[in-house]
C-alpha cells in the first residue's frame, strides 16, 4: 500500500509542475555526462574489486 502513495504523490507533483524554460548548453551536457561515466567507471572497479575477493575466497575455502 506505501508504493502505491509514493506513486500517488509523485503523479500529483509531476502534473503540479510549471516549465522551467530553461536550456542545457554544451558545458553542462560535457559535465553531466562526465559524472555518468566517471560514475560507471567506479562501479565496475568496485564489483571488479568484489568478484576478486570472492574468487580469492573460495580458493582458500577449496584448498583447506
Amino acid at each position: 500500500m506505501r508504493r502505491l502513495d509514493v506513486i500517488l504523490v509523485m503523479a500529483v507533483l509531476v502534473a503540479l509542475t510549471q516549465p522551467a524554460h530553461a536550456y542545457l548548453d554544451a558545458s553542462t551536457g560535457s559535465a553531466i555526462s562526465q559524472l555518468f561515466l566517471g560514475g560507471m567507471a567506479g562501479w565496475m572497479l568496485l564489483a571488479c574489486f568484489g568478484i576478486n575477493r570472492l574468487f580469492s575466497k573460495l580458493a582458500r575455502n577449496a584448498s583447506k
